[in-house]
């Protein structure tokens, strides 16, 4: 384990000026929790904005919500390359997870395995495109493959928060949105997320459910505001060996688990939101002029590939930066010289999410164009604490290591 600077895989840096907010969040949660919907319902241009505990819990609440909408339909179909956190929240429903075969150049859903899960099958409750890393999904496409209209469009935007794509902000075509504000996301609270929808039926279901969650106890309001203070400082690279030695924060582990907590938002949490659009217009600033310098250094590359092949592309903010390395031996090299000299490439999930033993995919055909992405894809850090030096380095170790 180095000792000395290194770069965290993603961040979201938190200031003293937004623990201060937080703070002030606290002396008067109604006020910064309904300031801090009113801002996103406006900004997102949605009816309705619910704020929960995290991502996996604004997941849950949305899909038990269509389960009461829809009893007798529960299935959710998802990509099969993808965050555990998503089957993750799909059990703690009390759903079904449908892993479906991704295109290995979009990490999108495969038309023709997705329509091979919906052909006759009329216990589909929801499909949930996700914009992992940041890359978009086409959710119009989709719309013109599902023809069930009682099938719901829940829209993953847990990485792609205030992400524009041909003008359209991403997390606003589904019938829901979900963001996420974890440490590792667009933009953070510590923890917490986000549900958006436009449906009034949707909504009052949601609101029925959502008053019976329960809020943060004041040891868990004290927990969140010291994990979140130590996070100011701790992501820094200066400091984050530290929290890289401590094995049980399990930094950087894909973990299926789906017993977490479920609550409402603290006033803490929507404080650190305060002036949310400002930040994450210089974070995704930031996150796009790395992109951009990634896409135009890494491509032509020989044995490696990338997801920004378009204009339009190029300059997306993604959370990290993807790429594809077809060669194991070179991944492991490159994951060596890497935290060798604390430049946080990273894995991305440990398998596809049909491997995963509480997930039942025996009706359908195996989904191996996600494991070879689990396989061969590295990400690339991307964030506000990327130097040059850094970025440089990180590339000189793949085109070092890809031309030997």
């Amino acid at each position: 384990m180095k000792i000395g600077r290194y770069l965290p895989p993603a961040a979201a840096p938190l200031s003293v000026k937004d623990l201060i907010r937080g703070l002030s969040g606290i002396i008067d949660p109604d006020k910064a929790i309904v300031n801090l919907k009113q801002s996103l319902c406006k900004q997102f241009d949605k009816k309705h904005c619910f704020l929960l505990s995290s991502g996996k819990a604004a997941l849950t609440l949305s899909l038990q919500a269509l389960s009461k909408l829809f009893p007798d339909r529960n299935e959710i179909i998802i990509p099969a390359f993808n965050c555990y956190s998503v089957p993750s929240a799909i059990i703690r429903a009390g759903l079904i997870v449908r892993p479906c075969d991704i295109e290995p150049d979009t990490l999108q859903m495969k038309d023709k395995a997705l329509l091979n899960i919906l052909n006759g099958n009329n216990k589909v409750l929801a499909i949930i495109p996700t914009h992992l890393f940041g890359l978009p999904a086409d959710t119009n496409h989709l719309r013109t493959i599902v023809k069930d209209e009682q099938i719901t469009i829940i829209e993953d935007a847990a990485q792609a928060m205030g992400s524009d794509y041909q003008g359209t902000l991403l997390g606003t075509k589904g019938d829901i949105g979900i963001f996420s504000l974890a440490r590792g996301k667009t933009i953070s609270a510590g923890e917490g997320g986000i549900i958006i929808t436009d449906s009034d039926k949707i909504a009052t279901t949601i609101s029925v459910q959502i008053d019976a969650i329960p809020d943060y106890t004041s040891l868990q309001l004290i927990n969140i505001t010291i994990q979140s203070a130590a996070l100011t400082w701790l992501i820094h690279p200066n400091l984050f060996w530290i929290p890289k030695m401590m094995p049980f924060l399990k930094l950087g582990e894909t973990i299926f688990d789906p017993d977490f907590s479920i609550r409402k938002l603290s006033g803490f949490q929507a404080g650190i939101m305060n002036r949310w659009h400002d930040k994450i217009s210089w974070l995704i600033s930031k996150r796009s002029k790395w992109v951009c310098l990634y896409s135009q250094h890494l491509s032509g590359i020989d044995g490696t590939s990338c997801f920004t092949n378009t204009p339009a592309l190029t300059s997306m903010p993604l959370i990290r930066f993807p790429i594809v390395i077809n060669d194991t031996g070179a991944i492991e090299e490159i994951l060596f010289q890497s935290e060798r000299l604390g430049l946080g490439i990273s894995k991305t999930y440990p398998d596809s999410v049909d491997s995963l033993s509480q997930v039942n995919n025996d009706k359908y055909s195996s989904c191996e164009n996600a494991k070879t992405a689990a396989r061969t894809i590295l990400t690339l850090p991307c964030h506000p604490l990327v130097k040059e030096k850094d970025f440089y380095r990180i590339v000189g170790v793949i085109r070092s290591v890809m031309n030997k």
